[in-house]
């Protein structure tokens, strides 16, 4: 026991000094058998804990190009470990569980986020750590999350078949609250319920989907936003089109002697919608009744046929119109008399046997002002019909033909006719031929 206790006790200075060189001698032979080296490892940078930032009303705006982002990590240790390593167990990371980020204030600068990366305890045994990361820091882009509420606008493509006509469309609901990066919400310009009604020809009830455009009117679509609803209910009313016939305004009231009244309309036909029951309670449309006392002047009037369309659920098409334009025409009147010779009268079964006493017949026309002084005796016809008739003195109706706007107001309307008989006109001749001498 002695003799051991005197081995680690004697010449003490003499024996660490020994150790100590035993040491470096190990050392410096390991250094050339297994030397230490720095060697850079490049890896994919890992975001760890994104889905924190949602519990704190945050969202990362610029992960896509974070993630993966190459990162060099440079490694010193013993070479056979270098070489031995297993690559798939080196990282580099962002922890946003870090306060660094998550409670960094609102700002829209982008935040300095540290690059970490731990070895695994089988690396780090090895006599392995991490002398550089580069690089060591990178930017990233926080947003605060928002929801606002936006109405939906109804977008119907396509049309209703021929003859039909879409009439009230209702969305449910009508307004949709929107989540995401306040960045990315102040680019969606409007929200949209788009639906095709593909010919229809009966009442519509589907759904439709909603749709994001941006400011520019295009489609606006990003991943971090999301919607309270991704479609609408949708209820559209399809009826028919009928045309409808309207007719004339009835005229009530006096006028002064002597004018004409007459009435021009448009349109005479409207179109309207209405399902198959309510058109069937309208056959035509009446315009209400014109009062023209006192007129003696054309006037254009407005008739709205509005009254005519309440509480009966029906309406005009488009392009129709709820207004009857009238042009209330007054004309005065005039009378004039016209002589035709004889010889313009067209005389039917007029022989050498007739005798006509007149020289002319006469007519009085009333009418329009215009038209009467427009009109000269050439225009007028006038006919006297003898066929058939037997010897002796007759009175004969003058027929005359007038324009349709003309009016004839004479009482007398006959001239006297001869026809003689046969003997009697032989009788005549021979007396003209032979005239009795006169005895001296």
């Amino acid at each position: 026991m002695k003799k051991l206790t005197e081995i680690f006790t004697k010449d003490p200075i003499l024996k660490i000094g020994a150790l100590l060189t035993s040491i470096l001698i190990w050392f410096i032979c390991m250094n050339i058998t297994d030397p230490v080296e720095k060697r850079p490892f490049q890896v994919g940078l890992i975001l760890m804990n994104e889905t924190a930032l949602s519990g704190n009303q945050r969202v990362l705006m610029n992960g896509s190009s974070l993630s993966g982002k190459p990162i060099t990590v440079t490694l010193e240790g013993p070479r056979s470990a270098l070489d031995s390593l297993d690559r798939a167990r080196l990282s580099a990371y962002i922890d946003f569980k870090l306060a660094e980020i998550l409670y960094a204030p609102q700002t829209n600068e982008p935040i300095t986020a540290s690059v970490r990366s731990d070895l695994p305890p089988e690396i780090s045994s090895k006599g392995i750590q991490v002398t550089n990361i580069s690089p060591s820091t990178v930017d990233i882009s926080l947003d605060k999350i928002v929801t606002m509420t936006k109405a939906i606008t109804k977008n119907i493509i396509g049309d209703v078949a021929d003859g039909y006509k879409s009439r009230a469309v209702v969305i449910t609901p009508e307004t949709i609250y929107i989540t995401g990066p306040q960045l990315s919400l102040a680019n969606i310009g409007s929200v949209r319920a788009e639906y095709d009604l593909n010919s229809a020809t009966e009442n519509v009830h589907d759904t439709a989907k909603i749709k994001l455009y941006d400011w520019e009117g295009k489609v606006f679509t990003d991943d971090s936003v999301s919607l309270s609803d991704e479609d609408v209910s949708i209820d559209v009313e399809v009826n028919r089109i009928a045309k409808i016939p309207v007719t004339q305004p009835e005229i009530v009231g006096t006028i002064p002697d002597n004018y004409e009244i007459s009435i021009e309309y448009e349109p005479r036909y409207i179109e309207i919608v209405g399902s198959e029951e309510e058109l069937k309670n309208i056959k035509f449309i009446t315009p209400e009744r014109i009062d023209v006392t006192g007129f003696t002047e054309s006037k254009d009037l407005k008739l709205d046929i509005r009254g005519q369309f309440i509480n009966t659920g029906l309406d005009v098409v488009d392009g129709s119109t709820y207004t009857l334009d009238v042009h209330v025409i007054v004309n005065k009147l005039i009378e004039a008399e016209y002589v035709i010779p004889i010889d313009k009268v067209n005389i039917s079964g007029y022989t050498n046997d007739t005798e006509i006493s007149a020289d002319s017949v006469a007519v009085t026309l009333k009418g329009i002002e215009s038209v009467i002084n427009a009109l000269t005796p050439e225009k007028i016809n006038a006919w006297i019909v003898l066929d058939h008739l037997e010897p002796g003195e007759h009175r004969i109706k003058v027929t005359f033909v007038v324009p349709t706007n003309v009016e004839i107001v004479s009482d007398d309307l006959y001239i006297d006719v001869l026809i003689k008989a046969q003997d009697e006109e032989a009788e005549t001749a021979q007396d003209t031929e032979n005239p009795a001498t006169e005895t001296p």
